[in-house]
């Protein structure tokens, strides 16, 4: 078969959740898989960029364009075109997979396999700018019922989209993302203080990782720890990292109160290749999202043996099991108490990390590249 695949969502430079989320699948994917042929598609107008991904395999070929992205989500909305599989494929193409969520418009010839990785905008649409509130009411409804088959990141997504837009079970699957095999204990003093050091981070500290937008609910890891230091006289420090996304201010606010200022660390963009000695040198992992389709910086923490606090809601569940605390995401005094136990109980920090090891190591991304080729092969 011929196999594209939209990889316009790798054009953007700094990778987080999604981004990594589709190079790792397709790398595994194309290391079990040589039989087929795929061809990978990027579209922007400017040149080529000279960053992208590596996929060196034989059946592994990119294809480029330089249409108005704007445009082709328009009039693909609109006309379901152009037709991408026939305009800018240099082959038939029997099979278009999209890793993350795009209006992709093409022939009635060419069957389609979508991610659709949580519908958290339809939960939350508070948590989104007017530009992407307008997309979300012209695009997902009527995409989600277009593809052959849909592939989500989890049970909680799978049913959300069967409850919210009527989608036919027989038509999902879920395949569960992974971490790499890079996200282990990091003991090396060296690595360690390399990281330390790159990103000037404290002697002792809690984590939060991942993009700063409103639905990782920042606020309650800083209230939370306000509260843990004026009620328990911690001596521990809050390291918040990520690149920051859409609306943050807030959360910058929150920094330059005078209670926080001097304790809390807002490192930026974390290098991939930094994060396992970053999550290794944190006493306790903190991720209160309001809705996840997955989270990946849950599982890797796990599988880094940093105690985890997460929220209690939408995927979580399936991703900690009984590996890490969970709490309400709006109550803060929960979470500082979760936090607290993590700090305090060290029987209670070993066993959890021994169970985070055992729930890391269920997630492959050899076996979800297994499944997404079983569900080429059946449609």
């Amino acid at each position: 078969m011929n196999i594209a695949i939209d990889c316009r969502v790798l054009i953007q430079g700094k990778y987080s959740g999604v981004e990594w989320y589709a190079i790792h699948l397709m790398e595994s994917l194309f290391e079990i898989d040589q039989k087929n042929q795929y061809f990978l598609w990027y579209n922007q107008m400017r040149e080529e960029p000279e960053d992208l991904p590596s996929f060196d395999f034989s059946n592994v070929k990119k294809v480029f364009s330089f249409y108005p992205k704007k445009i082709i989500a328009l009039s693909g909305v609109l006309f379901n075109y152009p037709k991408i599989d026939e305009r800018v494929m240099p082959e038939k193409i029997d099979i278009f997979f999209t890793p993350f969520f795009h209006i992709l418009p093409i022939s009635s010839s060419c069957k389609k396999v979508t991610t659709i990785h949580d519908l958290s905008f339809e939960y939350y649409p508070e948590f989104f700018k007017l530009k992407n509130k307008i997309f979300h009411k012209l695009a997902p409804r009527k995409e989600a019922n277009t593809p052959e088959y849909i592939i989500t990141d989890s049970e909680s997504s799978r049913n959300d989209l069967i409850s919210l837009y009527k989608v036919p079970k027989d038509k999902t699957t879920v395949i569960y993302p992974a971490c790499g095999k890079e996200f282990k204990p990091i003991t090396s003093k060296k690595k360690l203080a390399k990281v330390r050091d790159k990103y000037d981070l404290p002697e002792k500290f809690i984590l939060q990782l991942g993009n700063i937008e409103p639905r990782k609910n920042h606020l309650a890891t800083i209230h939370a720890f306000e509260k843990l230091k004026k009620e328990y006289n911690k001596d521990v420090r809050l390291v918040i990292a990520g690149k920051k996304a859409w609306r943050f201010r807030q959360v910058e606010k929150a920094l330059f109160q005078p209670d926080s200022k001097d304790d809390i660390i807002l490192t930026g963009y974390i290098d991939e290749k930094d994060k396992p000695a970053l999550l290794s040198l944190a006493e306790v992992f903190v991720y209160p999202s309001f809705y996840e389709g997955f989270g990946i910086p849950v599982l890797e923490a796990l599988a880094c043996g940093t105690p985890v606090v997460a929220s209690n809601n939408s995927s979580l569940s399936e991703v900690i099991g009984n590996a890490g605390f969970m709490v309400d995401a709006y109550k803060i005094s929960e979470l500082t108490l979760a936090i607290k136990e993590l700090l305090e109980d060290k029987d209670l920090r070993k066993t959890l990390i021994e169970r985070g090891f055992k729930q890391a190591s269920k997630f492959s991304w050899k076996e979800g590249a297994r499944q997404l080729l079983k569900v080429f092969e059946e449609i």
